[in-house]
C-alpha cells in the first residue's frame, strides 16, 4: 500500500474543524498541575506550566485570532499529559472517559501537524507543534521511554 504523504491542502486556510477537549477537563489537569508537577512537565520539550496555561486561555477565551500552531501544541501536550495520568491512574480518569477524550485529542493533534501553515509559517508554536510530533513518534518508535 502506498501512502501518500503531501498536505491536504498547499494554501493557507482557515483553522480545521477541530471539536476542543471539554473545559472542564482542561481545568481539571490545570489545576491538578498546582498539586503535582507531571512527569512530562520536567522531561520534554515544555517545562514551563504558565506556557501550557497561557495556550489554554488564548484557546479557550481568546482575545485574537488563535492559530493553528495554539491548537496543534495544546493537543500535542495535552496528548502526553491524559497518557500520563491515565498511567498514574490519576482520579481525573474516573471523572472523565479518558479513552475519549485521548483520541480526539490524537485526532486533533493529527489534523494539526496535517496542515500546510504548521509547516511554512515559523512561530513559536507551530515549531512546538512539530516537537511534540516529533516526540509522540519518538515515542511510538520506542526511542524514548514512556
Amino acid at each position: 500500500m502506498e501512502e501518500n504523504y503531501s498536505f491536504r491542502s498547499s494554501l493557507p486556510r482557515s483553522l480545521p474543524n477541530i471539536s476542543l477537549l471539554p473545559s472542564s477537563l482542561v481545568i481539571g489537569i490545570l489545576q491538578r498541575f498546582k498539586e503535582r508537577r507531571p512527569i512530562f512537565l520536567s522531561s520534554y520539550a515544555v517545562t514551563d506550566l504558565s506556557l501550557v496555561e497561557s495556550l489554554c486561555q488564548n484557546i479557550y477565551f481568546p482575545v485574537s485570532s488563535t492559530s493553528i500552531g495554539q491548537i496543534t501544541s495544546m493537543h500535542g501536550i495535552f496528548l502526553f499529559l491524559l497518557k500520563e495520568y491515565q498511567a498514574l491512574k490519576d482520579s481525573l480518569c474516573e471523572k472523565f472517559d479518558f479513552k475519549v477524550h485521548l483520541a480526539q485529542c490524537e485526532k486533533n493533534f493529527s489534523m494539526g501537524l496535517e496542515t500546510f501553515d504548521i509547516m511554512i509559517i515559523p512561530s513559536f508554536d507551530n515549531i512546538l507543534g512539530l516537537t511534540m510530533g516529533l516526540l509522540l513518534i519518538a515515542k511510538h518508535l520506542d526511542i524514548i521511554g514512556p
